[in-house]
């Protein structure tokens, strides 16, 4: 083996990839989003609590457990699904399950802010698939859930908290150092959360 071959695969920096792709993951993100946003909702700010932990076990907790019980079975790369042909199924389970929560604040009157992320989350999903399998192209999901989350927070909360950026990077630059993605992909994906974050951002 290659002294080229090794630093790619062992080298300095590869244990904080791994430790930020899985401490910065979706499924984590997605479940202290929600309650940052019910934390800075200003009506209803109890009822906002209540369906941020709704959303959380239907955006995060659900599609977690089922794509890990795929991934064991060996159905997909692991449960970040290294292989985009293996994206297929894990998405319609996460898409599934958002639109089924998003339909449940919307019948039974949640909070706006917490119906304006359940669109958001669903929207991004959707745009994620259409790039996935229209262009057949592997976009960061990790890289959209972490920017959208960066800049619904600092919008929320104000200047003190544009240090997330910072994590933003980080978790770019874990995807990219850990070969699940390249810098194009993880470029397409902090876009793609800028736009889901705004998207939110215009609704609540």
């Amino acid at each position: 083996m290659s002294d080229t071959s090794v630093s790619r695969t062992e080298g300095p920096g590869r244990w904080l990839a791994k430790a930020a792709t899985e401490v910065l993951s979706p499924y984590v993100v997605l479940i202290a989003l929600p309650f940052a946003v019910a934390a800075a909702t200003q009506d209803r700010q109890g009822e906002a609590l209540w369906w941020a932990a709704v959303l959380a076990v239907f955006s995060s907790f659900i599609p977690w457990v089922l794509i890990m019980g795929g991934a064991l079975r060996g159905r997909w790369e692991g449960h970040h699904v290294r292989n985009r042909e293996g994206r297929k199924t894990p998405l319609i389970i996460c898409g599934s399950s958002v639109v089924v929560v998003t339909a449940l604040m919307a019948v039974l009157d949640a909070p706006a802010s917490m119906r304006a992320l359940g669109v958001a989350e669903l929207v991004l999903l959707l745009v994620t698939v259409g790039v996935t399998f229209g262009f057949k192209w592997k976009i960061s999901i990790h890289a959209a859930v972490a920017s959208a989350a960066a800049l619904v927070t600092a919008v929320l909360y104000g200047l003190a908290w544009h240090w997330l950026w910072l994590l933003v990077a980080l978790v770019g630059w874990s995807r990219v150092r850990v070969e699940d993605h390249d810098l194009a992909q993880v470029l397409a994906g902090t876009l793609l959360g800028l736009v889901g974050g705004a998207l939110f951002l215009g609704l609540a």
